[in-house]
Order: structure tokens, then C-alpha cells, then sequence
């Protein structure tokens, strides 16, 4: 039968089936609609048989994962981050919520779930607000041993990530970062996954793969993405000073992946593995203006990369879009936001961009200051 999601419950059956691949949409209608995930398949895993699998791991594992989920005024998303948790097809894991100091009771999105559900959630409370950057920095330091999934409040977790996540962990050795990607990158991976060594090894692999540099925007978002990383502490915590000491660039969550590979303390695992869905934020705390100019910081970061390796670094980390920093332009702080987008340029896009872009950039700059 052909039906709508609140139909189901009137009827039998064995599968939901969803006329889609988009990832997210099982752990919404599931959660949204009290169904059996366990149940719901996308249409392209009935088609490709290879790939349906069902989950259900309750073995015991080597090292134990904590979720840390910071948080700051987002209680309905929370909500669902955790109803999305809570039906995990592994449940071997901690939560620890990290509150920036909500205004409301963060405990309140405990109520009505079950015991043993609360009994691995643990909230931790600053005592005031210490602004994003920090919060995310912070979260490093919650957990001291283990495997660690930065998750924030807003995105939407698949719910077999955990089980994902320590199919992963167990074949990793030395390795002190999982990223995983939310791009497709199969083809430039031999068994879903590639490793590297150090700095230049990643930076080689961005120059070769057949990036659309017209679209670095969507790798730009890959790489810096906060809740697509799950970190080993036994290798992270020789760069905690680094990452409160860099935590103004405003991607504290880069500083331990980009060190570790530049000093080769540790390696680096890209896997094409899906473990969480980015949901476009609803318009609140985010600033570009001032979140580009913390990323610029990159600059200053002591990293051995030649030219052309720190060019691709740039590009990877904070793309090309002007526009989108055009429109975070607060007009009544318009002087101070234009010099954020000069420096933006003076740091970074010039050395990264090519002749035409950085022309156009230059022009765009010309043109906002004659509005002042």
C-alpha cells in the first residue's frame, strides 16, 4: 500500500518502505510517528539487497563510547537528538549534555524516558554563558578516556551511528580521529575508508581527488563539521592546551585533527560511513561574520604545510562563498563587519583564491565600504 506516514498504525505489514534515500528521514518519521525503525528501509536498500541489513549488536566492546552533546537554548532539537539516541540499535554508550547555560532546565528532556535510558546521561552546567567556541573546546575535556562522538544539539543522528561507530573503532589502530564524511567518497576509497599519516598525506588527498572547486563549499562544511568526528582520548588529550589556546578560531574541533596528523602523533580515518544528517540551523546563535573572522585563525596555526598544501587547507576549511558573509552584514555595526570581511580576505582568500575570485572579492569589499 501506497499510504502516508500517520496511516500506518491503522494497518499490517512487514516493512515501511520510503520512497526516498534522503538520510534522517527513517529517524524523523520514526520518532514523529512512534514507529518500529527496525522496520523502516529506504527504497534503495529493498533494491540493493547487499546493502539491507538489519542491527541489533549487544556484544560488549573494548572501549567504552561517550556522546557529548553541547547545548545552548535548543530544547525541541535536543528533545529529538535524544528520542533519536534512545532508540540506538546499540545502547553500549554514555551522553554527556554540556548546557552553556539555557534558559530553561535542561534536565526537563530526561522526563518520561526510561530508567535505564537516564541512568548513562549525565548534564553538565556552566555556571554562565562562555560563548560557542568555548563550549565546543570544552567539551573535550568531559571524558578522559575511551572514544568520544562530538554530536551537537541540532543535527540529526542515524540511528544505527553508535553500532556504525564501533564497527569502526574496532579496526582502527593508532588512530586518534574518525571523520565521517557526509560527502561521497567511495570512489577515492578502497574498502570505505582511507587512513592518513600525517598532514600531507591529507592535504595530497584533497589535491588529487576531482574536487569541483566551484563547490568547495559542500567539502568546506564536511571538514569543519562539528558532529561527523569521534575522537580517541588516549591520543587527543596531548592537545588540550592547543585546543583552549586556538579555541578563538572557532573550530576548536580541527585543532587535535590538524596537529596529530602535523606531528604525527597519530592517524586520521576518513570513513564514508553516515552517522548523522545536518539540519540547517533555525536562525539562532550563529553570527558568520563573526564565525569566519575565528576561522581565519587558521593562519596562525604552526602547521609544516608548503604553499600549496596550506592553499588547500584554506579551501577545504572555510570555502569561497562571499555571499553568504554579504548577508550576515549587520547594518548597524556595517563599518566593524566590513573590516572583519577585509581581514577574512588579507588572511586567507587571497592566498587561496584564484585571480578572477580574488578580483571579484576586492570589488565586492570597494563596493560595501562606499555604502558606509
Amino acid at each position: 500500500s501506497f499510504i502516508n506516514p500517520n496511516q500506518i498504525s491503522s494497518i499490517l505489514y512487514d516493512k515501511i518502505i520510503l520512497g526516498c534515500s534522503h538520510n534522517g528521514v527513517r529517524e524523523i518519521i520514526a520518532i514523529q510517528y512512534g514507529l518500529p525503525v527496525e522496520k523502516i528501509f529506504y527504497c534503495d536498500e529493498v533494491l540493493k539487497k547487499n546493502t539491507l541489513r538489519r542491527k541489533g549488536n549487544k556484544k560488549r566492546h573494548s572501549e567504552r563510547l561517550t556522546v557529548v552533546i553541547p547545548t545552548y537554548n535548543r530544547e525541541q532539537r535536543l528533545k529529538r537528538t535524544l528520542d533519536i539516541l534512545e532508540i540506538q540499535s546499540d545502547v553500549n554508550f554514555d551522553i554527556i549534555i554540556l548546557d552553556n547555560c539555557s534558559n530553561y532546565d535542561v534536565a526537563q528532556v530526561l522526563d518520561k524516558r526510561k530508567d535505564e535510558f537516564k541512568g548513562r546521561v549525565k548534564i553538565v552546567y556552566n555556571k554562565t554563558n562562555i560563548g560557542m567556541a568555548l563550549n565546543l573546546a570544552n567539551a573535550f575535556i568531559q571524558k578522559m578516556d575511551g572514544w568520544v562522538w562530538m554530536l551537537t544539539d541540532d543535527d540529526i543522528p542515524s540511528v544505527y551511528a553508535v553500532e556504525d561507530i564501533y564497527e569502526e573503532i574496532e579496526h582502527c589502530h593508532r588512530i586518534g580521529v574518525i571523520h565521517f564524511s557526509i560527502c561521497e567518497w567511495d570512489r577515492y576509497m578502497d574498502h570505505g575508508y582511507k587512513d592518513f599519516k600525517s598532514l600531507h598525506e591529507l592535504m595530497e588527498f584533497y589535491q588529487n581527488s576531482t574536487i569541483d572547486w566551484q563547490n568547495i563549499h559542500s567539502y568546506s562544511g564536511d571538514f569543519i563539521y562539528f558532529s561527523n568526528k569521534v575522537y580517541n582520548m588516549k591520543y587527543v588529550q596531548a592537545y588540550y592546551e592547543k585546543i583552549f589556546f586556538y579555541a578563538y578560531s572557532s573550530v576548536p574541533q580541527l585543532v587535535p585533527l590538524l596537529f596529530m596528523l602535523n606531528e604525527e602523533s597519530s592517524g586520521v580515518r576518513i570513513s564514508n560511513k553516515k552517522i548523522v544528517i545536518y539540519d540547517t540551523a533555525a536562525g539562532d546563535h550563529w553570527d558568520w561574520i563573526k564565525t569566519m573572522s575565528g576561522m581565519r585563525i587558521i593562519s596562525d596555526f604552526p602547521l609544516d604545510l608548503d604553499i600549496g598544501e596550506r592553499k588547500t587547507l584554506y579551501r577545504v576549511i572555510m570555502g569561497t562563498d562571499m555571499d553568504i558573509l554579504i548577508k550576515s552584514i549587520n547594518k548597524s555595526d556595517m563599518e566593524f563587519d566590513i573590516r572583519q570581511i577585509e581581514k577574512i580576505y588579507d588572511e586567507i582568500y587571497q592566498y587561496s583564491l584564484n585571480e578572477e575570485e580574488r578580483h571579484a572579492y576586492q570589488s565586492k569589499i570597494r563596493e560595501l565600504k562606499e555604502t558606509i
